[in-house]
Parts: structure tokens; sequence; C-alpha cells
């Protein structure tokens, strides 16, 4: 009798779990389906525009020196060869640049609620207020992998990702309460990749509704709350139609109405493989929308701001309204510079575009 029981158990167990619904599939596969155009002069998705050279910025290597960007009202916050810089938005002013002691700056990011700003040293993470002033410090455990850190929940809790392989190590770091926990995804095996497609470990997300979170050998984006991680989307990179791409995922971010990947893939030509970087938008149906190589806010008459976005990393604003973009003083951004700086003074600072994206169509 209990055997009896036992298998009506595990036939009902084996039911729920075949009819659970499967998580939203994103369709990223479908964006290699389009034929990258060479550039685009329409304003389809941008509103507004704003270009500026960035004060006391010359000494940096190049525009990959920028690991990480993001606008937060009127600043500019940049991290640059380890240190973290903050600007004046639309004058490009220099205001501050944070002290980063004993080492230099991994990662950083910024608590809107708590108006505090958490960056990831060497050993610790170390908390300023938006000015520059070191609050306070928080030791971290295996600091030797740690990688990068994001704000989550509702102000006071970070995530932490480090660089392990071939299984995640993330953190929930509840700062104030000084605890460091270890975060668990699901172990849903998927290929174990060893081509030459560089792709980094973790994808951190930015949207209104939190951060998201990807793991390279998990399909799934998970939501991150200080509770744990909540699975959202299917991201898997099937195969497109047309060719036999193969795809990693660089960047993930949500607008109002759009999801905006950055992707590598690779393809086969005459037997030789050839990558590529480039960028798409898809729609919150999950259909994704044909867009150009390289993107901007022009005007015919008056050259404007061009994000090169397939090409360079491009980051978003914290409000998700803005993508922005580092453009160095090659030949091929100062072609694309509004007049104004065109006719300034030759500088060998880094140019900074912003995109204001259009409002949500109501």
């Amino acid at each position: 009798m209990k055997k009896y029981y036992l298998l009506i158990l595990l036939g009902i167990c084996f039911i729920s779990c075949k009819n659970q619904n499967p998580l939203p599939d994103m369709q990223l596969g479908a964006l290699t389906d389009y034929d990258i155009e060479a550039f685009d002069t329409s304003p389809r998705y941008f509103k507004d525009y704003q270009t500026y050279y960035l004060e006391g910025t010359a000494n940096l290597s190049s525009r990959e020196a920028v690991r990480e960007l993001t606008r937060h009202h009127d600043r500019i916050y940049s991290l640059a060869d380890g240190r973290l810089y903050v600007h004046h938005h639309k004058t490009g002013k220099r205001l501050h640049i944070f002290d980063s002691v004993p080492t230099s700056f991994r990662s950083f990011d910024i608590d809107t609620i708590r108006q505090r700003i958490y960056a990831l040293d060497h050993k610790q993470i170390v908390c300023y207020d938006t000015i520059g002033n070191r609050l306070s410090t928080f030791s971290l455990k295996n600091h030797s992998k740690n990688e990068r850190l994001a704000v989550i929940g509702n102000g006071g809790h970070l995530l932490l990702t480090t660089m392990t392989y071939p299984q995640p190590e993330i953190y929930h770091i509840d700062y104030e309460n000084r605890k460091q926990i270890p975060l668990r995804s699901p172990n849903k095996k998927t290929e174990i990749y060893t081509d030459t497609l560089d792709a980094p470990l973790s994808i951190i997300g930015h949207s209104k509704r939190g951060t998201y979170y990807k793991y390279i050998n998990n399909d799934t984006l998970f939501l991150v709350t200080p509770q744990g991680l909540i699975p959202m989307y299917d991201c898997h990179m099937k195969k497109a139609s047309k060719s036999d791409f193969k795809m990693r995922l660089l960047s993930l971010d949500e607008t109002d109405e759009y999801w905006i990947p950055r992707y590598r893939t690779s393809v086969v030509v005459k037997g030789k493989h050839y990558r590529c970087t480039e960028a798409g938008f898809i729609t919150k149906s999950f259909q994704p929308i044909e867009i150009p190589y390289n993107f901007g806010h022009i005007n015919p008459e008056k050259r404007g701001a061009t994000c090169w976005i397939g090409k360079y990393p491009f980051f978003m604003s914290k409000d998700c309204r803005d993508i922005l973009q580092i453009n160095s003083t090659e030949l091929d951004s100062i072609y694309f510079l509004p007049e104004e700086l065109q006719t300034r003074k030759a500088s060998n600072n880094l140019i900074l575009n912003v995109l204001n994206l259009k409002d949500k169509k109501k």
C-alpha cells in the first residue's frame, strides 16, 4: 500500500513539474536574423542628446579605460583606470575624484534611495556620500575573486559577483548589518563555453524594477532581491534561422519600452570565423526590432551625437532613460561631433555622448 501511495505522489510531482509554465523566452537568437545597416540618421528612439568633453580625462589611455559609467541627476559618475570620477552633466566639468585606498576600484553603484555610493576595492566595499566623503568600509571574504557590485532592494543591500567558473559564486551584502550571505541560483546546466567568443561571466542588467543577473552557463535571467534570486526570463541564445551564429551576451538593460541587449556573434564565411559585436532593441512582447550597427540622434543639417552602439560598450543612467557611451578624439568620433564642439580648441579629453530615450507611448 505504501508503495502504491508513493507511486501516486511521484506521478503528481511529475505532472506538476511538466505543467509548470515556462519562463518567457526573450528571443535573443532572432536578433541575428536581421541585416545590420551601416548607419541610421532617424531619431526614432531618441528625443534629444548631449555631447561634451569630460574635463581632466586626457591622461586616460583610451575609451576602453572606462569600465563603468552612469548618470544620476546632474552628475556623471565613471570608473576609469581604477579611479572614480564625478563630472557635471551637460558641461563635462570635473567635480571630484574619489580616493582609492589601498588599491584601485573594480566596480561601483549608486544607492539612489539612501544617496550613497558603494565602491568595490580589492578587499572591501567603501561607502561614500554623493559628494565624495568616505563614510565607512566593509571587509570582504574571498576578496581575490570579486568582480562586480550592484545595489539591490530598497537600499543598503548589494549584489557581489565573483570570477568563479563553471559554477557561480555570488553574495548578498547586507551592508548595514555587516553580513555577506551566499546566494544560490538553480543548477541549470547549459553549454560549457570553450570557444574564443569572450564574454563576461556575469551580466548585471539595469531596470526601474530592480537589478537583473545572468551567469554565462545559465540561460535564466534573474531578478535579484535581498531574499534571493527570482527567475524571470529565458535568455537562451538559440541559433538563428539564417546562419549558424553563436552568441554571447555582453550586457542587457531594460527601459520603459525596450530591452537593449549587446552581444558578440561569430559567423563562418568561406571556412573562416569572423567576430562582430552588435546590439538590438527588443519590445516588451519580445519582438526584435531591426536596428543599425551605428545609430544616434542626427540632424542632417547639423551634425549631432552618434552612439557606436554595437562596436563599443554603452551604459545606462540610473533612471534608465539615457544611453551613455564614451568616444575618444579619433577621427571617426570627431566627424560626428556637434559643430559647437568641432569649432572649439582641439582637446584630448574623452567625449561623452548622452542619448535621451523617447518617453513611453501612452
